[in-house]
This record gives C-alpha cells, sequence and structure tokens, in this order.
C-alpha cells in the first residue's frame, strides 16, 4: 500500500475501496496476493471487491505468493503412500526411486519389478512432493535395457 492506514468502515466497504483510500498499490509493485487478516491467520481472497464485515481487521497484501512457489517445488519424499495405490500395476514407486537413488539395480529389477513399470505417469501426478517418477523410471529401464544389450552382444563375440 501506498499509505498503510487505519480506518473505521462501514460493513460491506470493499478492500478495493479502502485500499484506493489509502492511496492504492506502491507503484512498480503488483500484489500477487490479498489476504483478509494478517499474514500468520489471514485468509486469502479472490478478489478485492470482497466487502468487509465486522470481524475484519487488516487488508495484507503480498508482493511475493511463498505458498505458489512451495507447490511447484520437489520435495523429498512424504511417504503418503499414495503412489503405491495409484499405480495400476501395483508397483511401489517411492522405493523404486529409492532404489534408484542408490544405484541398486538389482534390487529395482528383480525385488521390486522395476521393468513393469508402464510409465503411465499416475504417480508423477499424484505424488504432493512433486518427483518426477516417471521420468526417472523410463530413464532407469533404458539404461537397464542398454545394459543387457550390450551384454548379450559381448557375449556373442
Amino acid at each position: 500500500m501506498q499509505t498503510p492506514s487505519n480506518f473505521i468502515a462501514r460493513d460491506g466497504t470493499t478492500f478495493a475501496q479502502l485500499l484506493e483510500a489509502s492511496g492504492g498499490v506502491k507503484a512498480g509493485c503488483t500484489p500477487k496476493k490479498a489476504l483478509s487478516g494478517g499474514p500468520m491467520m489471514g485468509v486469502a481472497v479472490a478478489s478485492l471487491d470482497v466487502p468487509i464485515q465486522k470481524n475484519t481487521n487488516a487488508l495484507t497484501l503480498l508482493a511475493d505468493d511463498r505458498v505458489e512457489k512451495a507447490e511447484k517445488e520437489m520435495t523429498a519424499c512424504l511417504h503418503c503412500g499414495r503412489c503405491s495405490t495409484i499405480c495400476p500395476n501395483g508397483l511401489v514407486p517411492a522405493l523404486m526411486a529409492d532404489a534408484i537413488n542408490m544405484k541398486n539395480w538389482e534390487r529395482y529389477e528383480t525385488k521390486l519389478y522395476g521393468l513393469e513399470c508402464i510409465a503411465c505417469g499416475s504417480c508423477t501426478y499424484i505424488c504432493p512432493a512433486r518427483r518426477p517418477l516417471t521420468q526417472m523410471f523410463k530413464q532407469t529401464k533404458a539404461e537397464i535395457l542398454a545394459r543387457k544389450r550390450a551384454a548379450q552382444a559381448g557375449g556373442r563375440k
């Protein structure tokens, strides 16, 4: 806001009207999110045309939406099990990814049946940690099959 202000306003006054009365948004600053209330307990509002109510105590404008950024970033596996429940082949993608990270190709192939992955993308879609599981499995499958072909070609000579 141009000038942070305190107002006594009637119920039904919109946030946009109060923002205008305080001088508007600072030049060169575009708010990404508006909260009815403060930064800790405020509730996001869809529009500044929302009317205030008797329990409205603040309007907080955020130049940066950290929640939006966090939703796009990959994090460590949460071990929620969603990937396992959605897999059409009954695989356990979280364990498969762990085996890949440890470069345990034998476990990936023989114990976890990683080569049975059909790369449908369901596990990647459902993963709340935003892990690129399908891409990992496709790449690993290609590497394992290439090694097998190379081993077979080497044995024929």
